[in-house]
């Protein structure tokens, strides 16, 4: 199987550290999480944006914005 480094900050280490099961691999972690993520339901995202930092909003209008531009210069 083929494998990938990524890094990631010490914070974000940790915060994956306490989410993986005992016998879990990282690989497994990541992979269930963004299993669960994918599966949500959007009645369960109604009025998360209140609940949001200002740095949270920012980042994602920011990847907003870089996802529409690259998609209007790729059509």
């Amino acid at each position: 199987m083929a494998t990938k480094t990524i890094t990631i900050t010490e914070e974000a280490y940790n915060a994956l550290l306490s989410l993986k099961g005992r016998d879990e691999s990282f690989s497994e972690l990541m992979i269930r999480l963004v299993k669960s993520y994918s599966k949500r339901n959007i009645e369960e995202l109604a009025g998360r944006w209140s609940e949001m930092t200002d740095d949270e909003v920012e980042m994602i209008f920011n990847n907003l914005r870089r996802a529409w531009k690259e998609w209007s210069v790729n059509v």
